[in-house]
């Protein structure tokens, strides 16, 4: 099958990552102090692009200046007037005042962010006693060029370790503190402490009563960003050899199954991964805000749910025109800004392509935004491929399926398949247009089938962690393998699958 080459030769090593958040790719520049900035801490300040609050109150300082330098400024070309004295103009007096105030209030939050600044990454150096040797200054193994593709897919640590009772061990990363607790026992652990791509400095400090700091350990972890090559290969399987399943919710367009989904796993404490768009965010948010509240993963579906791939008109999964590099990015992005202004959180690094459309170029496109593709389970026919095609409505259509169909599919799967059902990935709506027999509603007696056979639900991220989780197809097979059976349904049914 003749497929669009791809055409970006784009060095992976070239990519800009945010100065702030080496895993996440730079899409702008602080326009105060020049540093490379992700959608997360690109804020606007007087008209330009800042990086954060200090930036910022600059930008605003610079502008308040150059305002009230206008305003006094003499105007060529015309005679001044003799003016009122100044306790007679008191709406310049007012206007004066204002721009004083503004002016002062700017250079009083700069200089306490500073002082700010200063505490919190030095407080305690004056205090302190005793240290530990210092690792950070030994040289890290060069783990950002990989003889081949890979990803850190682990990125927490527990620390843990002793100290005399009653004293306060305080966790510093990256010079901010982030926990703090009072050895027991002679004892202390931090669990789960998140790491960045990139290099990490951890710092763990004991205070005495007497207010003696002692700096117990000092290290440096570095971690590489995935390499494009990695995050270019399409995730629709997970380990064969452990049983785990993950279930996945589509949200394009309507919610209306979203509340009883959600339901179904609250009962059944189940977490599940949901792939969004930006307008399904926007229209529902408190939807969003609830999924994330409950547990939940949430990964990108682009923001308009486009036609990717000519797949709908010629069956080729050739890249539609239209469909570029830079409407890729701003899609996932775009979505991943709004998400972030919803919820507080962070949407995970994964997307999911609108109708199944994609091929090598496109997923090389997101990958140099930084985000993963995740598809679905597929196999031989039906009775193999975990699109439950919960979309369709025309009972007449080859791809109708009803909600019994559904949940006998899944189960028969887990118990006769040849690796069961270890590491599916299955598919399903957040929205329907069927009046009755919708699968949804089967979701709480599938999950209980499963659970009885002996499988875990897990979310992708958790799947893809697994030591030996294995994608099923490359990225280099993407443009070139056969359709899956679910497209063929779909095609049959007069499209391909729509997420609502």
């Amino acid at each position: 099958m003749a497929e669009k080459q791809t055409t970006t030769d784009e060095d992976p090593d070239s990519m800009v990552f945010c100065d702030n958040h080496p895993d996440i790719a730079a899409i702008d520049t602080c326009s105060v102090c020049g540093k490379a900035i992700c959608y997360r801490c690109s804020k606007q300040a007087a008209g330009l692009t800042v990086c954060g609050l200090r930036c910022g109150a600059r930008a605003l300082l610079r502008a308040s200046s150059a305002a009230a330098g206008r305003l006094f400024a003499k105007k060529p070309g015309r005679k001044r007037k003799r003016r009122r004295p100044w306790t007679r103009q008191p709406a310049r007096v007012a206007l004066d005042t204002l721009l004083g105030l503004g002016l002062l209030f700017a250079v009083i939050r700069i200089w306490t962010l500073g002082r700010e600044l200063k505490s919190v990454t030095g407080a305690a150096a004056d205090f302190q006693t005793a240290a530990a040797a210092d690792t950070s200054g030994r040289p890290v193994e060069s783990v950002f060029r990989p003889t081949q593709a890979g990803m850190v897919t682990s990125n927490v640590i527990d620390v843990t370790g002793e100290a005399e009772d009653g004293r306060i061990v305080s966790l510093i990363v990256d010079g901010k503190p982030v926990a703090a607790e009072l050895a027991q026992d002679g004892r202390f652990s931090f669990e789960r402490v998140r790491l960045k791509r990139g290099v990490t400095r951890i710092e763990v400090r004991a205070l005495s009563i007497n207010g003696d700091v002692s700096v117990l350990q000092v290290m440096t972890l570095a971690a590489a960003a995935p390499t494009v090559t990695a995050l270019t290969r399409d995730f629709s399987r997970g380990p064969l050899s452990r049983k785990e399943v993950a279930f996945t919710f589509d949200g394009g367009s309507s919610d209306n199954a979203a509340g009883s989904i959600l339901d179904a796993l609250k009962k059944t404490g189940t977490r599940a991964t949901f792939f969004l768009t930006g307008e399904f965010i926007e229209k529902h948010p408190k939807t969003v805000r609830r999924i994330v509240a409950e547990g939940h993963e949430a990964g990108n579906h682009t923001w308009k749910h486009p036609h990717l791939t000519t797949y709908a008109e010629d069956r080729r999964q050739t890249t539609r025109p239209g469909i570029t590099a830079g409407r890729i990015r701003e899609e996932l992005l775009k979505t991943a800004s709004l998400f972030r202004s919803v919820t507080g959180r962070d949407l995970s690094p994964v997307w999911r392509a609108p109708y199944g459309e994609f091929n090598a170029e496109i997923l090389r496109w997101a990958a140099d935004a930084g985000f993963r593709h995740v598809g679905w389970t597929t196999g031989r026919g039906w009775a193999e491929t975990m699109d439950t095609m919960d979309w369709v409505t025309d009972r007449k259509s080859k791809a109708y399926h009803s909600a019994g169909e559904v949940e006998d599919k899944i189960l028969r799967f887990a118990e006769t398949g040849k690796n069961g059902a270890n590491g599916a990935v299955i598919l399903m709506h957040l929205g329907t247009e069927r009046r009755d027999d919708k699968p949804h509603e089967r979701l709480e007696s599938i999950i209980e089938g499963l659970n009885r056979l002996g499988y875990r639900p897990v979310r992708i991220s958790e799947m893809m962690t697994s030591a030996d989780a294995e994608p099923v197809r490359s990225a280099a097979a993407a443009s070139s393998a056969p359709q899956t059976d679910s497209q063929s349904e779909s095609a049959a049914a007069g499209g391909v699958p729509i997420a609502k």
